[in-house]
């Protein structure tokens, strides 16, 4: 199991949607560590036993071999109708990363704590972008971030605490996603993945495999970490987690909880 944020240089992929246009970033690799071969086929208690059983590997050994699985692409005429949804770009002097993150307020951005925090505390805020609706070029808002908020239980592993919030210098034109505490019931993830960095992805048939943690049947790949967890409440789409761990079976996240709530009401 590993981070679902980009783990090589984005440059050197190709994006088959949009040939010839570089991405601006990327990870250094991560630690290969055991791969859950078996969640997104397990159901009942076994299917529990087994999903904890991982759940404490990757809570353990925080990193794992990368995911090959991925996302689908958006489809380009429903792009418009996500586009708070977005890329949380980190860039600094021989390093470049990609992350997915989500507006829940015009000048707010929802991401996971590992894109936005090094070993050596938060990343410089003059690093750190956001880009919201980004399709091959073009996007619907962006702007660096003024102010970083990582929960304080993070202890630099994929789970429930690794989230955060990020404050941007500016409000976007572009309308956020409410956010709740997820339900039972299926949920989508989305994300712009390392292998296909210039277009969105995403997946609305994912099944919770926990009742307790936010671990979720659809796999992901880099770049997909800090991207929302929706799900419908009365008909209507809300974030109601962040992806920050993923393999080729399936992925984890942080679900939307009192701390989010509570501090995103923050001045920046």
């Amino acid at each position: 199991m590993q981070r679902a944020s980009s783990d090589k240089d984005a440059a050197s992929e190709s994006d088959p949607d949009f040939a010839g246009q570089r991405p601006r970033c990327h990870i250094p690799p991560l630690t290969p560590a055991p791969k859950a071969r078996h969640a997104a086929a397990l159901t009942g208690v076994i299917a529990e036993r087994r999903v904890r059983f991982w759940a404490s590997v990757l809570l353990a050994l925080g990193l794992g071999v990368q995911a090959q699985a991925e996302l689908p692409a958006l489809p380009l005429d429903d792009h418009a109708a996500w586009q708070a949804v977005g890329r949380v770009n980190q860039a600094g002097f021989n390093q470049k990363a990609l992350c997915s993150g989500t507006l829940i307020g015009p000048d707010l951005v929802l991401t996971a704590a590992h894109c936005v925090q090094g070993r050596n505390g938060v990343i410089p805020l003059s690093r750190l972008h956001f880009v919201a609706g980004w399709l091959g070029g073009d996007y619907a808002g962006d702007s660096a971030a003024q102010r970083v908020l990582v929960h304080p239980d993070y202890a630099d592993k994929p789970g429930p605490s690794d989230i955060a919030l990020m404050w941007l210098k500016h409000p976007l034109e572009v309308t956020p996603f409410a956010i709740h505490a997820p339900q039972p019931g299926i949920v989508a993830i989305m994300g712009y993945q390392d292998n296909r960095p210039h277009r969105l992805g995403a997946r609305f048939d994912c099944q919770r495999l926990s009742d307790t943690q936010l671990w979720l049947s659809c796999p992901a790949r880099g770049g997909t970490s800090g991207g929302p967890v929706f799900q419908q409440v009365d008909g209507i789409w809300h974030v109601v987690g962040v992806v920050n761990g993923a393999n080729s079976t399936a992925s984890l996240g942080a679900p939307v909880g009192d701390w989010v709530l509570t501090r995103m009401t923050d001045a920046p």
